[in-house]
């Protein structure tokens, strides 16, 4: 058998076996963003999917930060992948953590720190 026909039959075979199982229930989405002055620090927790943290800029001049993200009751923070120079503008900064999946029940926070300055924190949010 070809791998094209191969493929076809596997995916209707797949497609079958979906048709009989149970409903699939609704994400667990949980966003939860605190003003931090010049604009705001969001925690996007969704069962099951990678952490995402952003960072909306409202006001002032530019700034260099980078994002994280806490789990509750562990003190080390999960960065991105360094500081980055972020401005005002109508989309927020964000970063996925692709290897960090979400469990439900559990509360994580996002975390910005300015270069050689302060560090904010998000709400807590727990799918």
């Amino acid at each position: 058998m070809n791998s094209t026909l191969r493929r076809t039959v596997l995916g209707a075979a797949l497609l079958a076996a979906c048709a009989v199982s149970a409903p699939v229930p609704a994400a667990q989405a949980v966003t939860k963003c605190t003003d931090i002055g010049n604009g705001q620090l969001c925690m996007l927790a969704n069962a099951g999917n990678p952490a995402t943290a952003s960072y909306r800029k409202d006001a002032g001049g530019e700034v260099t930060v980078r994002l994280g993200f806490q789990v509750r009751g562990s003190s080390s923070v999960h960065w991105d992948e360094g500081f980055f120079k972020a401005y005002v503008r109508a989309e927020p900064w964000y970063y996925t953590w692709r290897d960090n999946g979400v469990s439900k029940g559990v509360a994580y926070r996002a975390v910005l720190h300015q270069y050689g300055g302060n560090t904010w924190y998000s709400a807590w949010a727990t799918p």
